[in-house]
C-alpha cells in the first residue's frame, strides 16, 4: 500500500451510502462460454441492472487524487504502454477515462444515473475470473494498528525494516512492450552476479539484515507484524499515544504463499471456518508453530514511516471502498473498474449472516503478493474494527469490468 492526504479512519462498505435502487448481477450473454483472454470486450447493453452502491463524494475524491498523479507522470514524459489484458493502454488514455468519469460524476444526480451513463459512454472489458467465466475471487485488506517503539526492549522485539540498500528492482516493460507489467527483484553478489533477494526465513530466522541499521521501528507481536506485511500498511501507536503511519515501500520479489492454505491442508482449520481471524486465533494458541508457519510464505515487505497514507502501488492515497488491488499484468494502475461486489452482513456474534451484492465504480490503485491473474482482486476497507471484520471474512466471488474509451472501428 502506500501523496500526502490523510484517509478517513473508517471506511467500510457498510459505511458508504447506498445510493438508490440499482444493483447489478451483470449477467452477460455468452457467460457460459470459457473466456480465454484475461479481458474480453462485452457490450454494455447486456448488463442487467438491479442496484448500485457508490459514494459519489468519495469516488470523486479518489478520481481527483489519481488524475493529479497521472498528469504528473505525463508531464514527466511517462506515457509508455501498459498491459491491458492481451492488449496495451497508455497512461494518457487512463487519464482521459478518469477525466470523463469526473465530469459524469459531477453531472449525475445519483449513483444510479452515473452507472447508466458509464455503461453508455465506455467499453466494458470483463475480467476472465478464475474459471474463465468471469468469477473473480474478491478479498479485502485494511489498516491495522500495532504497538511500537523506536528501540527494541523486552516487549518490542520484532523489527520492521526499511528498504535495504542491496535490494534492486527492474521494470522489464522499459525494455520491451512485450514485457509490460513484469518485474524482477534481486541483489548483487560479491562476484558481480545477481541472485534473488533474501526470503522470509533468511531475514527473520537467519538475521540476514541484522546489524545494518535498517530497523525503522520495533513492534510487540510477531503475528501482528506478519499480518501487517499482508495488509501492506498500518498505524504504529507509541507509548504516550502518538501515532505514525507505516507504509509499504518495497517487497523482496519472492512469491506470496497463503498460510491459510497450509493450515487447511494440515487440518488445523476447516476450510469453511477459514478467515484472518481464525488464523490469528490458531497462531496465538500455538506460539511454538509460528516460525515454521511464517517461513512457508517467503514474501517479505519493507516499510517507510510517514505522516500520511496509506498509499497504493500507484503512490496515490487509498480511499476506503474505492481502491482496488489488481495484478498489474492484467490492467495498469489507474484503471477504473465497474465491479459487482459481494456485501457481507454480520450477526451479533460476528459471523456472516447474509451476503448481498452491489454495483460500484472503483479504481485500481494497488497490487498485492497474493493478487495474481484475472481471477483475483483485493478491496481496501480503511481502518478500525469494522474494516478488519469485513477484510478478514471477505472471500467471495464478484465480477470486474475494466473501462476503456470506445475505439474507432
Amino acid at each position: 500500500m502506500r501523496r500526502r492526504a490523510r484517509l478517513p479512519r473508517a471506511g467500510t462498505i457498510r459505511g458508504l451510502a447506498i445510493a438508490g435502487v440499482l444493483i447489478a448481477v451483470l449477467a452477460v450473454a455468452g457467460c457460459a462460454r470459457t473466456q480465454r483472454s484475461p479481458l474480453a470486450l462485452v457490450p454494455g447493453s447486456t448488463v442487467t441492472l438491479q442496484a448500485s452502491d457508490i459514494d459519489l463524494e468519495q469516488f470523486s475524491t479518489a478520481l481527483s487524487r489519481h488524475r493529479a498523479a497521472l498528469a504528473a507522470d505525463l508531464a514527466a514524459g511517462e506515457d509508455r504502454p501498459h498491459a491491458f489484458g492481451a492488449a496495451s493502454v497508455a497512461a494518457s488514455e487512463l487519464l482521459r477515462v478518469q477525466e470523463e468519469l469526473a465530469g459524469l460524476t459531477q453531472q449525475a444526480p445519483s449513483a444510479d444515473e452515473l452507472v447508466r451513463r458509464t455503461l453508455e459512454r465506455f467499453e466494458l472489458h470483463r475480467f476472465a475470473g478464475q474459471n474463465g467465466r468471469g468469477d473473480v475471487l474478491l478479498t479485502g485488506y485494511y489498516l491495522p494498528e500495532l504497538a511500537a517503539s523506536d528501540h527494541p526492549d523486552d516487549t518490542h522485539r520484532f523489527p520492521l525494516y526499511g528498504i535495504p540498500t542491496d535490494l534492486h528492482q527492474v521494470d522489464l516493460g522499459v525494455f520491451s512492450s512485450d514485457l509490460a507489467g513484469k518485474r524482477i527483484t534481486y541483489r548483487v553478489l560479491a562476484d558481480g552476479t545477481i541472485a534473488p533477494y533474501h526470503e522470509r526465513s533468511a531475514i527473520d530466522s537467519g538475521n540476514a539484515l541484522a546489524g545494518r541499521g535498517l530497523e525503522i521501528a520495533w513492534v510487540d507481536d510477531a503475528i501482528s507484524r506478519f499480518f501487517l506485511m499482508i495488509q501492506g500498511s498500518g498505524i504504529l501507536r507509541y507509548a504516550g499515544g502518538t501515532t505514525r503511519n507505516v507504509n509499504y515501500a518495497a517487497q523482496n520479489g519472492r512469491p506470496y504463499e497463503a498460510i491459510g492454505k497450509l493450515l487447511i491442508r494440515e487440518g488445523r482449520i476447516a476450510r469453511e471456518d477459514m478467515s484472518m481471524q481464525a488464523i490469528r486465533r490458531y497462531l496465538s494458541a500455538h506460539p511454538e508453530e509460528q516460525e515454521r508457519i511464517f517461513a512457508t510464505n517467503p514474501s517479505y515487505v519493507f516499510f517507510t514511516l510517514a505522516d500520511g497514507g496509506p498509499y497504493g502501488a500507484s503512490q496515490v492515497a487509498l480511499t476506503p471502498g474505492v481502491s482496488l488491488a489488481v495484478d498489474r499484468k492484467v490492467v495498469p494502475q489507474g484503471t477504473v473498474v465497474l465491479a459487482a461486489l459481494p456485501i457481507l452482513r454480520f450477526d451479533a456474534a460476528g459471523a456472516i449472516a447474509a451476503v448481498g451484492q452491489v454495483l460500484r465504480l472503483m479504481i485500481v490503485q494497488d497490487t498485492g503478493g497474493a493478487i495474481r491473474g484475472p481471477g483475483r482482486a483485493d478491496i481496501y476497507f480503511g481502518s478500525g474494527a469494522e474494516a478488519e471484520q469485513h477484510a478478514g471474512h471477505l472471500r467471495h466471488d464478484g465480477q470486474l469490468y475494466a473501462l476503456r474509451l470506445p475505439r474507432a472501428p
